[in-house]
């Protein structure tokens, strides 16, 4: 089954929204599960994490936090978050095993 936001929530920076996923995000085996933060494409590029490049490719995107169950986007000020909701989604739909 493809992964999906369960749940999209605010959170103190209002640049960042947190989306609870609904279930952990298969494994990257170069990246030993752990906390991924990234500012900007080419640091997930240089770390080979996929789901950060493919999140970070949406215009406005200027970070990422990539937990096993939930992730944080960070975008410009007055990004479209319905539209950044729906390349989420398409991103974890990709990364689903």
């Amino acid at each position: 089954m493809p992964l999906r936001v369960a749940h999209a929530q605010t959170t103190p920076n209002p640049a960042a929204v947190r989306f609870t996923l609904s279930g952990a995000l298969p494994p990257e085996p170069a990246l030993a599960g752990r906390l991924r933060a990234y500012r900007d494409a080419g640091a997930a590029r240089s770390a080979g994490d996929t789901l950060a490049q493919a999140l970070m490719g949406l215009p406005g995107v200027t970070g990422v936090l990539i937990h096993a169950d939930w992730l944080t986007v960070t975008a410009h000020a007055g990004a479209d978050w319905k539209s950044v909701r729906a390349h989420v989604d398409r991103c974890l739909a990709g990364a689903a095993p």
